[in-house]
């Protein structure tokens, strides 16, 4: 995808929430653009998101905080999955 289109979508995107964003994508599809178009268009904010929450990666999270402690269960998870997979 084009660096200029996801740098062009990112300026209009972080205006608005991802809540208004599903909103106006509703709206675009009850006005009768194809589902299909709309579809296309989620993929150039899907990239624009996945650029963002790469920057956002080096958060330092306190011990115990929610989300460190899913982080920490899908690596163990992983390793029994990896150990069951060596195990076949």
């Amino acid at each position: 995808m084009g660096r200029e289109v996801k740098e062009r979508f990112k300026q209009i995107i972080d205006k608005i929430s991802p809540t208004e964003l599903s909103e106006i994508e509703n709206e675009i599809i009850e006005e009768g653009i194809p589902e299909s178009e709309v579809k296309k268009l989620c993929d150039v904010h899907v990239a624009v998101f996945k650029d963002s929450l790469k920057e956002e990666t080096n958060h330092i999270m306190a011990s115990g905080h929610p989300i460190q402690i899913f982080k920490a269960e899908n690596r163990a998870i992983e390793h029994v999955i990896a150990d069951l997979k060596t195990d076949l």
